[in-house]
């Protein structure tokens, strides 16, 4: 409850401190380790955010959000082979989330694995059918492919969910 307090006053470093004091009496406290690295990511510091979920990961291997985030801290380091094997844990501890598998097909982008990138789009559509970032995700992806008729199709799954979404 106190790290909410830093959050609300937006004191990332004192709470940053303060979970350090703390990690110190309590070295295998899984939601200290969690909570200093969200402070971390918040500050962009993520090779520091990533050290931190991993504690809490490797305390608690059970323990979703922090493969999640460290998935996340990974992503934005650009180590997405490692992000993607982080994002499959967390497939594995619970019914799988369409945020997931979205994110898990944005890394595979990213190392222009497009065929693997599409398979994790469809899942996440298949997972959730509102969730518009997985409909363009695929739209582009035909889009790229040059196969329009397909591209359209899919946009217009995507406006019938959001008909403000700006497409990219």
């Amino acid at each position: 409850n106190v790290i909410y307090c830093f959050d609300f006053l937006d004191q990332n470093k004192e709470a940053i401190v303060f979970l350090n004091n703390y990690i110190n009496k309590n070295p295998y406290s899984e939601i200290a380790w969690h909570q200093l690295g969200r402070q971390h990511y918040q500050l962009k510091e993520f090779e520091n955010a990533y050290r931190a979920f991993d504690y809490a990961s490797l305390i608690d291997e059970k323990f979703i959000g922090a493969h999640l985030e460290k998935a996340k801290s990974l992503e934005k380091m650009k180590q997405y082979t490692d992000a993607i094997d982080s994002y499959k844990i967390t497939l594995g501890l619970d019914d799988p989330t369409a945020y997931a598998y979205l994110r898990i097909g944005k890394c595979y982008q990213k190392l222009n694995q497009m065929d693997d990138a599409l398979d994790y789009y469809l899942k996440a559509v298949h997972e959730d059918p509102l969730l518009d970032k997985a409909w363009i995700a695929i739209t582009n992806y035909y889009c790229k492919q040059d196969n329009f008729e397909k591209a359209l199709f899919y946009l217009d799954k995507a406006l019938s969910i959001d008909s403000e979404n700006k497409v990219k």
